[in-house]
């Protein structure tokens, strides 16, 4: 295929239900973010084929998944799938096979964007303002509206969806002026851009401590990314584990921030703020939670049940992240007895309590709030719905509980 920013070649596969489709893996969108360019946005770095860099900080690339049509060529309505994992880890290529996909009639395309210290790292000031993974999924958008007609796409039919980060990061694109006109309907699955895990209220700490772990100057925010830009990003990447403050929380420990305000900032206020104040692009919107979406979250904790039961007024608010809160310890004490009752203990029997509390703490209780905001916020439709299926073979709640579970 020949598209505007070059040719791609692509291999044939077959789906779930036996049709061919066409697969454009491993398509360069942005210049490598590697040597000046590392910690930098990209927004006007949009890469061609012809000069495609190999390297451990690789160009950031997408993925295209084109289904065989009959003698009807009309052009498809494009499906962007961007990628979960907290912003700290993930693919384009986890989790969404297209094989199950490519039965529709749709293009499906998935992204990869700079994750952890690479793309969430941020000082809090025009020297590193953060947001770069959110910035390479504008330039990907911005890749995908100039090229994918001539994969036999839409432009002008796009839906934006993700799971969990990539729910987050979804909705923030309603949010961001940066995304205006680049999509045209979206769905946040597991997450939502006013969870209390998807905003870093003071970046600038964890940079310090990142930057002392690898042996830079904090003195000045200047000297200090400087440093930064010299050290391996092997090293970065391994030193950002040492940054978890309870392990394996916080939840997303590098993570968006809220820019000063300029002309390329993506976000510049907090979410909330944006739905209240109805600054949010007018679109059909759907989000959802799912049952048990805070197992992950409570099983990572089962080996430290006796912590919990121990110091929960201290870790708990670093747990469920209310550690600004003037009355944390009164909270943590409430929430311990709402969840598993007067007196009741963190232990095998009150594990689907602890589960609930993390379902309800960082997924549902903003999911069902920001939904409610954002149908005030717009004229386009917004649904919700809460996802109860747990039949299925590989359900996220079967892998943990199966007794023929694989060691």
């Amino acid at each position: 295929t020949t598209a505007p920013s070059g040719k791609v070649q692509g291999s044939w596969k077959v789906s779930f239900d036996g049709r061919r489709y066409a697969a454009f893996e491993g398509i360069p969108y942005a210049k490598p973010p590697i040597a000046d360019l590392r910690f930098q946005s990209l927004l006007f770095h949009i890469c061609d084929y012809y000069n495609y860099f190999s390297g451990d900080e690789d160009c950031l690339y997408l993925n295209i998944f084109v289904p065989t049509q009959g003698n009807d060529q009309q052009a498809l309505d494009v499906v962007i799938h961007i990628h979960g994992g907290g912003f700290m880890f993930g693919s384009g290529h986890d989790f969404l096979d297209p094989k199950y996909v490519m039965d529709r009639d749709i293009i499906l395309v998935t992204i990869n964007y700079r994750l952890g210290v690479l793309g969430f790292l941020s000082t809090g000031d025009e020297v590193l303002p953060g947001n770069n993974g959110l910035k390479d999924q504008i330039t990907a958008l911005k890749w995908i509206q100039q090229n994918i007609a001539s994969f036999g796409g839409n432009p002008n039919s796009v839906t934006l969806t993700g799971f969990s980060a990539g729910g987050v990061s979804v909705h923030l694109h309603y949010i961001s002026p940066l995304s205006k006109g680049l999509f045209h309907r979206g769905m946040s699955m597991s997450g939502v851009a006013t969870n209390d895990w998807a905003i870093e209220e003071n970046p600038l700490e964890y940079a310090k401590n990142l930057a002392n772990l690898v042996g830079c100057p904090i003195s000045n925010t200047k000297s200090l990314v400087e440093c930064l830009k010299t050290r391996p990003a092997s090293l970065l990447v391994e030193k950002t584990k040492d940054l978890y403050k309870y392990p394996p929380t916080p939840v997303c420990l590098l993570k968006p921030v809220i820019e000063k305000k300029s002309e390329h900032s993506f976000l510049f206020e907090h979410p909330y703020k944006s739905l209240v104040e109805k600054n949010v692009l007018d679109v059909p919107w759907i989000t959802s939670v799912t049952r048990d979406d805070g197992m992950i979250i409570s099983l990572l904790l089962y080996n430290k049940l006796d912590d919990l039961n121990k110091k929960w007024t201290e870790i708990g608010p670093d747990i469920l992240e209310y550690r600004n809160l003037r009355h944390r310890t009164d909270i943590s004490n409430k929430i311990k007895d709402y969840y598993l009752g007067k007196d009741g203990q963190f232990n095998d029997n009150s594990l689907n309590q602890f589960k609930k509390m993390c379902t309800d703490k960082f997924f549902t209780i903003n999911a069902e709030s920001s939904a409610k905001l954002q149908s005030k916020a717009t004229k386009s439709p917004v649904y919700f719905y809460y996802f109860n299926y747990d039949k299925g073979e590989n359900t996220f709640t079967n892998l943990f509980t199966s007794d023929d579970r694989v060691s």
